[in-house]
Protein backbone atom coordinates (compact mmCIF):
# COMPACT_ATOMS: atom_id res chain seq x y z
CA UNK A 1 0.00 0.00 0.00
CA UNK A 2 1.32 3.42 -0.90
CA UNK A 3 1.89 6.16 1.67
CA UNK A 4 1.35 8.84 -0.93
CA UNK A 5 -1.61 11.04 -0.18
CA UNK A 6 -3.60 12.60 -2.97
CA UNK A 7 -3.00 16.29 -3.45
CA UNK A 8 -6.06 18.33 -2.60
CA UNK A 9 -6.17 21.76 -4.13
CA UNK A 10 -8.41 24.54 -2.96
CA UNK A 11 -9.31 27.56 -5.03
CA UNK A 12 -8.95 30.13 -2.25
CA UNK A 13 -10.20 32.95 -4.50
CA UNK A 14 -13.42 31.02 -5.21
CA UNK A 15 -13.78 30.14 -1.54
CA UNK A 16 -13.41 33.74 -0.39
CA UNK A 17 -15.82 34.91 -3.11
CA UNK A 18 -18.40 32.41 -1.85
CA UNK A 19 -17.87 33.59 1.74
CA UNK A 20 -18.29 37.22 0.68
CA UNK A 21 -21.51 36.34 -1.12
CA UNK A 22 -22.81 34.67 2.04
CA UNK A 23 -22.16 37.86 3.97
CA UNK A 24 -24.16 39.83 1.43
CA UNK A 25 -27.18 37.57 1.72
CA UNK A 26 -29.54 36.96 4.61
CA UNK A 27 -28.20 34.72 7.39
CA UNK A 28 -29.23 31.09 7.42
CA UNK A 29 -28.02 28.04 9.34
CA UNK A 30 -25.91 26.65 6.49
CA UNK A 31 -24.18 29.96 5.71
CA UNK A 32 -23.58 30.63 9.40
CA UNK A 33 -21.99 27.21 9.87
CA UNK A 34 -19.73 27.69 6.83
CA UNK A 35 -18.66 31.19 7.89
CA UNK A 36 -18.03 30.19 11.49
CA UNK A 37 -16.05 27.17 10.28
CA UNK A 38 -14.00 29.42 8.01
CA UNK A 39 -12.94 31.49 11.04
CA UNK A 40 -10.56 28.64 11.89
CA UNK A 41 -9.19 28.16 8.38
CA UNK A 42 -5.47 27.66 7.94
CA UNK A 43 -5.54 30.57 5.47
CA UNK A 44 -5.67 33.97 7.12
CA UNK A 45 -7.38 35.50 4.09
CA UNK A 46 -10.25 33.04 4.46
CA UNK A 47 -10.50 33.87 8.18
CA UNK A 48 -10.62 37.57 7.44
CA UNK A 49 -13.32 37.30 4.78
CA UNK A 50 -15.40 35.08 7.08
CA UNK A 51 -15.09 37.64 9.89
CA UNK A 52 -16.01 40.50 7.54
CA UNK A 53 -19.06 38.60 6.32
CA UNK A 54 -20.22 37.77 9.83
CA UNK A 55 -19.71 41.38 10.91
CA UNK A 56 -21.72 42.49 7.90
CA UNK A 57 -24.62 40.44 9.28
CA UNK A 58 -24.05 42.08 12.64
CA UNK A 59 -26.32 39.88 14.75
CA UNK A 60 -25.29 38.86 18.26
CA UNK A 61 -24.39 35.29 17.29
CA UNK A 62 -22.20 36.41 14.39
CA UNK A 63 -20.40 39.04 16.47
CA UNK A 64 -19.81 36.53 19.28
CA UNK A 65 -18.16 34.15 16.79
CA UNK A 66 -15.85 36.89 15.50
CA UNK A 67 -14.99 37.97 19.05
CA UNK A 68 -14.08 34.37 19.93
CA UNK A 69 -11.93 34.03 16.79
CA UNK A 70 -10.15 37.32 17.52
CA UNK A 71 -9.56 36.28 21.14
CA UNK A 72 -7.92 33.03 20.04
CA UNK A 73 -5.97 34.40 17.07
CA UNK A 74 -4.54 37.39 18.95
CA UNK A 75 -2.81 35.08 21.45
CA UNK A 76 -0.61 33.59 18.73
CA UNK A 77 2.76 35.21 17.97
CA UNK A 78 3.28 37.13 14.75
CA UNK A 79 -0.37 37.15 13.70
CA UNK A 80 -0.69 40.94 13.58
CA UNK A 81 -2.00 41.14 10.01
CA UNK A 82 -4.95 38.79 10.46
CA UNK A 83 -5.53 40.05 14.01
CA UNK A 84 -5.67 43.61 12.72
CA UNK A 85 -8.08 42.71 9.92
CA UNK A 86 -10.43 40.95 12.34
CA UNK A 87 -10.21 43.91 14.72
CA UNK A 88 -11.02 46.33 11.87
CA UNK A 89 -14.06 44.26 10.90
CA UNK A 90 -15.28 44.03 14.49
CA UNK A 91 -14.67 47.65 15.54
CA UNK A 92 -17.87 49.19 14.12
CA UNK A 93 -19.96 46.45 15.76
CA UNK A 94 -18.67 46.92 19.33
CA UNK A 95 -21.10 48.23 21.92
CA UNK A 96 -20.20 50.78 24.60
CA UNK A 97 -20.45 48.10 27.31
CA UNK A 98 -17.70 46.01 25.70
CA UNK A 99 -14.75 48.18 26.71
CA UNK A 100 -13.78 45.78 29.52
CA UNK A 101 -13.62 42.93 27.02
CA UNK A 102 -11.32 44.94 24.73
CA UNK A 103 -9.10 45.92 27.68
CA UNK A 104 -8.84 42.25 28.72
CA UNK A 105 -8.03 41.25 25.14
CA UNK A 106 -5.39 43.97 24.85
CA UNK A 107 -3.72 43.55 28.25
CA UNK A 108 -4.18 39.89 29.16
CA UNK A 109 -4.85 37.81 26.06
CA UNK A 110 -3.08 39.24 23.03
CA UNK A 111 0.50 38.29 22.28
CA UNK A 112 2.84 41.26 22.38
CA UNK A 113 3.38 41.00 18.61
CA UNK A 114 -0.30 41.78 18.00
CA UNK A 115 -0.95 44.60 20.47
CA UNK A 116 -0.78 47.47 18.01
CA UNK A 117 -3.29 45.64 15.78
CA UNK A 118 -5.72 45.25 18.70
CA UNK A 119 -5.40 48.90 19.75
CA UNK A 120 -7.66 49.96 16.85
CA UNK A 121 -10.60 48.55 18.83
CA UNK A 122 -10.26 51.39 21.36
CA UNK A 123 -11.46 53.79 18.65
CA UNK A 124 -14.95 52.29 19.03
CA UNK A 125 -15.29 53.83 22.49
CA UNK A 126 -15.37 57.22 24.12
CA UNK A 127 -11.74 58.41 24.25
CA UNK A 128 -11.96 59.66 27.86
CA UNK A 129 -13.38 56.32 29.00
CA UNK A 130 -10.56 54.46 27.22
CA UNK A 131 -7.83 56.66 28.71
CA UNK A 132 -9.32 56.38 32.18
CA UNK A 133 -9.79 52.61 32.01
CA UNK A 134 -6.28 51.96 30.69
CA UNK A 135 -4.76 54.33 33.24
CA UNK A 136 -6.41 52.24 35.99
CA UNK A 137 -4.82 49.10 34.55
CA UNK A 138 -1.37 50.52 33.85
CA UNK A 139 0.12 49.71 37.28
CA UNK A 140 -0.78 46.03 36.94
CA UNK A 141 0.44 45.56 33.35
CA UNK A 142 3.02 42.79 33.12
CA UNK A 143 5.70 42.86 30.47
CA UNK A 144 7.58 45.78 29.00
CA UNK A 145 5.94 45.58 25.57
CA UNK A 146 2.43 45.40 27.01
CA UNK A 147 3.23 48.38 29.23
CA UNK A 148 4.65 50.38 26.31
CA UNK A 149 1.63 49.60 24.13
CA UNK A 150 -0.73 50.48 26.99
CA UNK A 151 0.99 53.83 27.45
CA UNK A 152 0.72 54.42 23.70
CA UNK A 153 -2.99 53.59 23.71
CA UNK A 154 -3.52 56.02 26.60
CA UNK A 155 -1.65 58.72 24.71
CA UNK A 156 -3.71 58.11 21.52
CA UNK A 157 -6.97 58.22 23.50
CA UNK A 158 -5.97 61.48 25.18
CA UNK A 159 -5.01 62.90 21.79
CA UNK A 160 -8.42 61.95 20.41
CA UNK A 161 -10.38 63.68 23.16
CA UNK A 162 -8.17 66.78 23.17
CA UNK A 163 -7.72 67.31 19.43
CA UNK A 164 -10.49 65.54 17.56
CA UNK A 165 -13.99 66.95 17.60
Amino acid sequence: MSNVRPVVTVDVAALTAALRAMGSSRPNAESRARLEGALSSKWDGVRVVAAQSLCRWGDAEAIAAVRKALWELSAKPIRWSATGALAQALRPRLQSNELDWVVALFLRQAHRDNLFAIAVLFEAFDAKAVASRLQEELASVAGAEHRRQCEGAIWRAKYRYRNVA
